[in-house]
């Protein structure tokens, strides 16, 4: 506990004490001090003294010397100040990467005096017409604001300025690497403006002019390689990046803006409730004149007070040691989740004007560390409600002549005043943007202070979190979608004046209509979602003599309620309210109607079709597309929710959907099958545990079986008793069906046998009593073998295996020469372990991981899709892939409710395989929460120390502490390498495919196929002998239905795991194993194709 919260600190003999070693305890110790500073690293090494002992043997005892005091005012700090002690290594670590080199000072500011004494012997030019761009052309140069309407009687003249100063975070030693953006602001002389500037994007204009005529002669000159336009997050206020020659030239951008002095223009005269765009400016006069224009009145108010802005933020940020740091912090903070730039972003200026608030306010002093300034930024931000009531630096708000924070309210979504009350610095903010900020940071406080705070830096700064993996469902609608919307009718009606609100707002049309486009969606999904976010994307750039064009779309994502969201109902008003009546049905139009409740009532309702699970996930999608569609005319929106499950649809099977249905009829017969075995009363031994193990018990099997599904025809199979078996013919090949593993546990007894052939023996036994019994009591179909009895239930074939729980210990005895019964593992002693123990425990941890997420099944099904896809199944046991999916979802931040959407499971599953050092962690899975923090501790230290020995993936489960066990067989380093290049590979194209408005890709099969090139070898076989031909990615779609027996005509127990492509796998991996023993093989079935199935093999050694 830090001292903050405990409200004292340890003494120094306390200190002292901890850190002395006990020689009976340990031998070695290391006691390196955290960060030592010079006076620490230049002690001498530790005193070794030579102590006899009672039994006379020699032990070294270890004397170190006490910690000098800088050590101990430091471990003081770090439990008073700090997390905890790796948590301040880390960020110290971070820090001292993120910020800016030494080196670079004196060249930026030798850099910035080069600027400075050019800019300023600038020669006069003018005055021009505004329309007039014969001089720009002359320095090869266009004005990065184009003119929006004629203006013939301003002029402009450009003034050298006479102010150019450092702005921005590099003034509060704040900025960040890699690339060092510098901040120069350059202020225009009085000169330049007329007091009618104000109004009509005159400012604007000339602001950008003077930009311009700056570009044109830094083009000529040595100091600089590149110049660009660039836009921010305000379309008013292009700026010029400057890329410096010679040293800096790759590591430091500058980045000049120009802004109005102070004394041009009287800021009483930017009101929110004010009107600077004038009717007869729009279209020779209308009823808008008296209109307010708010935005635009923020975007002049943010230029002339720059000044102070800067002033009041340096002042605090000097007066608060750990200020810039805490900055840092927080940059990374919201870059990691895209929220820092762009359109509607919360910008960095705004968060460290959000420290000086609280500083203002005294929620944080110059007292606190970076730690404890972050935390208290995140408390707040949090907190605090900057949509209705907002917050203001101005200690005499609504007084003097300032506006009350009412008129802000009335004209922003996002209220935070500056210090001269006029300012809003949240204006250009989108509301949903705002609402997103305040749940990140709500999940970082979290984070922070979870128990597993060994994670909480990783989460918090090195883990991206954008927007395409955030949220669960996004909907894309691009620029000519937009334009056609800005002329619907709703638009018409809602806007009071749609030529002036696009122009208060910058000409940008995203930003003019958004607001009405979230008002349709927030009434229309009504609850379903628990957060709607906008996508701040990044500004646009250009070379300085090209235009500069900003790209009009919005994203907007939907964090689904999984409470809400699945139902297909949208119940209205009753009937006898007729005004609430009507306008529901002007909202939903034709899709509203009349219904009859079962509590009597009739109401007003929409319903949306969804006959399975897949559909019903959509119904989000179906509800947007339809309500965007009625009110706005939007037809050709991209819609990112479901793209990759079709990569698990059977188009051929009637409602299959993605096959979760399939599952749940699996899991339903097993829970019936299960109180019939339990029921038997004639068996010697009563079954007390029923425990699957396939992975359609884990709601994880790719393609789960389907009951009654046509295997063949009589060409290819005969009933011989009551199975079926194949007819070996070159006509065609039983489609694979498979087999439901069941492991059964008897009650116990002392009558088992100790030797394994008895055992063996014993149970078949039972196997033939087990089927006597389900055929005679319930009239099942059961085939019983010497190791397993195969059970016909609701067209399933469970087959059913009994664990004794001593067999494990007795596969492990021998007799060694002297014939002592000894102990040890073997190659069946492990595999029986895993079929009989650990199987059973991790697919029941993974079926309730299921439940607690539905999401996780069907996207390690594309997991699993995938890995079989790129040729790496035979080498990665789909079991680990399970696991690797499921550790997204334990590894969860504490609040998080995870992915809803199985596509945002499976982008993380991609993500965790391409970005993860595994030589240099493990997975842990804790289950239940089973393992505790010194367990994790152990796992931790025991791989670190025998990585060497241990396989390149090491997994740790709640009921496996053996690293070994799960990965001894797969993957192997070049397999795993290979999975990791893969994962990479298909995450950048998924990722751009997906955050485009218009996809490049229509078909995301190719993602799921493998390259060819690489191998040596092509063997092709023939599609219609491959049982798996109809699991194929390119099996056909359209044609006559698959053929599915009714229930009641099935008699005869099918052929079950019966694939000759593996049998033909192994065959061959014998064959080249007798050539060499050093040869490696991969071997998978991948692709049907018009000529057959492809079979390759590559040298993995080679």
């Amino acid at each position: 506990m830090s001292s903050d919260e405990s409200g004292c600190f340890a003494s120094d003999e306390e200190i002292q004490s901890e850190i002395e070693v006990d020689l009976e305890e340990t031998e070695e110790v290391s006691l390196e001090p955290v960060d030592a500073d010079e006076s620490i690293k230049k002690r001498k090494a530790p005193e070794y003294d030579v102590v006899e002992t009672t039994k006379e043997k020699k032990i070294k005892t270890l004397h170190k010397k006490p910690p000098t005091a800088d050590e101990l005012n430091r471990l003081r700090d770090t439990e008073s100040l700090f997390h905890s002690n790796i948590f301040r290594l880390q960020i110290e670590e971070l820090l001292s990467e993120m910020k800016g080199k030494e080196k670079h000072q004196s060249l930026i500011e030798k850099w910035i005096q080069s600027f400075k004494d050019l800019v300023v012997k600038l020669p006069e030019s003018g005055p021009h017409k505004m329309e007039e761009v014969e001089y720009l052309r002359e320095l090869n140069v266009v004005c990065p604001l184009l003119e929006s309407r004629p203006d013939k009687k301003t002029q402009f003249r450009f003034i050298p300025p006479k102010t150019v100063t450092i702005i921005g975070s590099h003034l509060i030693k704040a900025t960040t690497r890699p690339v060092i953006n510098v901040d120069i602001g350059i202020a225009i002389p009085e000169r330049c403006f007329r007091d009618k500037d104000a109004q009509d994007y005159r400012y604007f204009r000339k602001r950008a002019l003077y930009m311009a005529y700056i570009a044109g002669h830094l083009k000529s000159t040595e100091i600089q390689s590149g110049l660009k336009y660039c836009t921010s997050d305000n379309p008013f206020l292009p700026v010029l990046e400057v890329t410096p020659a010679g040293k800096l030239e790759k590591s430091v951008i500058f980045i000049l803006r120009p802004y109005g002095n102070p004394a041009c223009f009287k800021v009483a005269k930017f009101f929110p409730s004010t009107n600077n765009i004038r009717a007869s400016w729009i279209s020779n006069g209308d009823e808008t004149n008296n209109l307010p224009t708010p935005k635009y009145n923020a975007a002049m108010l943010r230029e002339i007070l720059l000044e102070e802005s800067e002033k009041k933020r340096r002042e605090v940020f000097e007066n608060m040691p750990a200020a810039s740091d805490t900055f840092i912090l927080l940059k990374v903070w919201l870059h990691q989740r895209n929220l820092d730039e762009g359109f509607g972003a919360f910008t960095p200026f705004i968060i460290s004007m959000y420290m000086v608030y609280l500083a203002q306010q005294k929620k944080i002093n110059m007292f606190m560390s970076s730690y404890q300034l972050l935390r208290n930024v995140l408390l707040h931000l949090g907190e605090a409600d900057l949509s209705r009531s907002g917050i203001t630096l101005c200690k005499v708000q609504g007084k003097e002549g300032t506006p009350t924070l009412n008129d802000f309210a009335s004209n922003y979504e996002v209220i935070f005043v500056d210090d001269s009350g006029f300012l809003n610095i949240c204006a250009s903010v989108s509301l949903l943007t705002w609402n997103r900020v305040r749940c990140e940071a709500a999940l970082a406080l979290k984070i922070l202070d979870s128990s597993s705070g060994r994670r909480s830096f990783d989460e918090l700064f090195m883990t991206p979190n954008d927007f395409l993996s955030s949220m669960d469902h996004i909907v894309r609608i691009d620029e000519a979608e937009l334009e056609a919307a800005f002329r619907s009718k709703h638009i018409i009606q809602t806007l009071k004046s749609p030529k002036l609100t696009l122009l208060d707002s910058g000409m940008s049309i995203s930003r003019s209509i958004l607001p009405s486009i979230v008002d349709l969606l927030q009434q229309a999904l009504n609850g379903r979602t628990s957060l709607i976010a906008l996508e701040s994307r990044k500004g646009t750039k250009s070379e300085v003599d090209s235009e500069l064009k900003n790209y009009e779309g919005i994203s907007l994502g939907f964090v689904i309620d999984p409470e809400k969201d699945w139902s297909p109902l949208i119940k209205g008003p009753e009937a006898d309210q007729i005004e609430e009546a009507k306008k529901f049905r002007n909202f939903w139009g034709e899709k509203a109607q009349l219904r009859r409740f079962q509590d009597g009532t009739i109401c007003e309702a929409v319903v949306f079709p969804a006959t399975n699970l897949y559909e019903r996930r959509l119904i989000t999608k179906q509800i947007v597309t339809y309500i965007l569609e009625r009110h706005l005319n939007i037809k050709n929106l991209t819609y990112v929710a479901d793209q990759l499950e079709n990569i698990l649809k059977k188009p051929m099977v009637e409602n299959y959907g993605s096959g979760e249905e399939a599952n749940a009829a699996v899991m339903k017969a097993m829970e019936s099958l299960g109180r019939q075995l339990r029921d038997l009363s004639d068996a010697p031994l009563t079954v007390t545990s029923i425990q699957g193990t396939s992975p359609a018990f884990r709601c994880t099997d790719v393609f789960p079986p389907i009951p009654g599904l046509v295997q063949g025809d009589n060409n290819c199979l005969k009933k011989k008793g009551p199975v079926m078996i194949p007819v070996f013919t070159r006509s065609t090949m039983p489609t694979y069906v498979a087999p439901m593993e069941v492991i059964l546990t008897l009650e116990a007894s002392n009558k088992w046998p100790d030797d394994l052939k008895a055992l063996r023996r014993l149970k078949a036994a039972f196997y033939i009593t087990i089927c006597k019994e389900l055929s005679s009591k319930y009239g099942l179909i059961a085939y019983p073998t010497p190791t397993f009895v195969d059970v016909l239930k609701d067209g399933f074939v469970f087959r059913l295996r009994i664990a004794y729980p001593r067999e494990v210990n007795l596969a492990r005895t021998f007799k060694d020469t002297d014939g002592v019964l000894k102990q040890r593992d073997t190659a069946f002693s492990i595999q029986l372990e895993k079929d009989t123990v650990i199987l059973p425990k991790l697919s029941g941890a993974l079926y309730g991981l299921q439940s607690q997420y539905p999401s996780f099944g069907t996207a390690a099904r594309l997991a699993k899709r995938w890995i079989a896809g790129h040729m790496l199944s035979l080498q990665v046991p789909e079991l680990v892939t399970e696991l690797l999916v499921a550790s997204i979802y334990l590894d969860l931040p504490p609040g998080s409710i995870g992915p809803i959407s199985p596509q945002i499971g499976f982008l993380q599953f991609l993500r965790k395989v391409a970005r993860t050092n595994w030589n240099a962690v493990p997975l842990i899975l804790n289950f239940n929460k089973l393992l505790g923090v010194e367990e994790i501790a152990d796992m931790e230290l025991q791989f670190s120390s025998q990585r060497s020995s241990l396989p390149p993936l090491v997994l740790y489960t709640s009921y496996t502490k053996n690293p070994k066990l799960l990965t001894a067989d797969g993957p192997t380093l070049p397999v795993l390498a290979r999975a990791m290049l893969l994962a990479s590979e298909t995450l950048k194209l998924l990722e751009d495919n997906l955050s485009r408005f218009k996809p490049a890709i229509t078909d995301l099969k190719m993602l799921f196929r493998p390259a060819t090139t690489a191998f040596d070898a092509v063997i092709r076989l023939n599609p219609k002998m491959v049982a798996k031909r109809h699991m194929n990615l390119d099996a056909k779609t359209s044609g006559k239905p698959a053929e599915i027996l009714p229930l009641e005509k099935i008699d005869t127990i099918p052929l079950v795991g019966f694939e000759p492509v593996s049998l033909y796998i192994e065959e061959l991996k014998v064959k080249f194993n007798l050539f060499s023993s050093q040869l490696l093989t991969a071997l998978q079935t991948i692709r049907a194709s018009s000529s057959g199935i492809e079979l390759f093999y590559s040298n993995y050694s080679s």
